[in-house]
């Protein structure tokens, strides 16, 4: 049977100054890269060629190290006639095209790969931009080369919260509110990892958004849980209102094709001060309190300083105000958001 003709063809025969196809930047062997943006560029097939057989094996050898869900052939020659060609000595990334000639090349790429993940403080909220994100990247460069992947840290994070939760029902308000505060900081590096290697996916989305809701339910039952009277009726009306409210931003981000990510969430106000009126800045100012990077803060220190009740409120009044938010955003359109297509 004869194999397919390839939709992209990667050049790995070149080699340059300490670097070859196979270095690599950001945790992904500059051929595996190109595979991978290959496939998500929706390719059916690629075709790497290569000088002799010693290079054979080392593209095998990383394509089997960073895998990519795509058909892959690995040839030695040169590229056929009449097919899209891109050299492997190359990093290609939102906005820039770095060619590889040095191992400083491959460090200047890298610098640009870790910039790109900056995203606004409109989507990332304030704390998580300028403190969060700054300390998680640490963690992010320590994990890259290695095999753990964004989905294993989004378990760490979930794990981190259910401890949490677990002490907070303890009466360990202190130690809860560490771990939480925690399980937020480690959940900044799923994300990283996976567009620094190209692993994002739909289901990791899911996973991510629905482990940070999970953390935050089972910590406002736990802390309702040990303060007990009123708070283990308050904790189950907020875990029952909050996920019927997660629960409709989710299903129409999903609709939509949006992240699955509620700062995506194509709400009544705007995203800028700028826009006329001032119960619109308000809104929006407003607004980062309620994002995770604030509550998860304003939460964390309230249990660290003694006062369980303050973080209680804080987080029952964090998942009424978005409840309240979706039924006003409901009235106020009428209806909900409509996709394009």
């Amino acid at each position: 049977m004869t194999a397919p003709s390839p939709e992209l063809t990667i050049d790995a025969r070149a080699t340059a100054s300490g670097v070859t196809p196979f270095s690599s930047v950001a945790g992904v062997p500059l051929v595996a890269r190109h595979v991978r943006q290959a496939a998500r560029a929706g390719r059916g097939n690629v075709l790497v060629v290569v000088a002799d057989e010693a290079g054979r094996a080392a593209a095998l050898r990383a394509l089997h190290e960073r895998p990519a869900p795509i058909l892959v052939d690995v040839a030695i020659g040169a590229p056929p006639a009449g097919v899209e060609v891109i050299p492997a000595l190359s990093v290609v990334g939102p906005g820039f095209v770095t060619p590889i000639q040095t191992e400083e090349d491959l460090a200047t790429a890298e610098r640009k790969l870790y910039a790109a993940l900056r995203k606004s403080v409109d989507l990332d909220g304030w704390l998580a931009y300028h403190l969060l994100r700054p300390l998680a990247r640490g963690l992010t460069r320590v994990l890259i080369d290695t095999r753990v992947t964004p989905n294993q840290v989004t378990l760490a994070a979930l794990a981190l919260g259910l401890i949490a939760a677990a002490a907070a029902a303890a009466g360990q308000f202190a130690l809860a509110g560490l771990l939480y505060w925690a399980g937020g900081l480690v959940d900044c590096v799923d994300g990283e990892i996976a567009r620094l290697r190209l692993e994002g996916s739909r289901a990791g989305e899911w996973l991510d958004s629905l482990a940070d809701e999970a953390a935050t339910f089972a910590l406002m039952a736990g802390v309702g849980a040990a303060l007990g009277g009123p708070f283990n009726a308050l904790a189950v009306v907020g875990v029952v209102s909050g996920a019927a409210s997660v629960g409709k931003l989710y299903s129409d981000l999903h609709r939509l094709g949006l992240p699955i990510d509620t700062a995506q969430y194509p709400w009544f106000f705007a995203r800028s001060p700028k826009r006329e009126g001032f119960l619109a800045r308000a809104v929006y100012a407003a607004s980062f309190l309620f994002k995770r990077d604030a509550y998860t803060t304003l939460v964390s220190l309230g249990l660290v300083a003694g006062v369980p009740r303050v973080a209680f409120l804080l987080l029952f009044g964090g998942i009424e105000v978005i409840t309240v938010l979706l039924l006003v955003h409901l009235a106020v359109t009428h209806e909900a958001p409509r996709s394009s297509g």
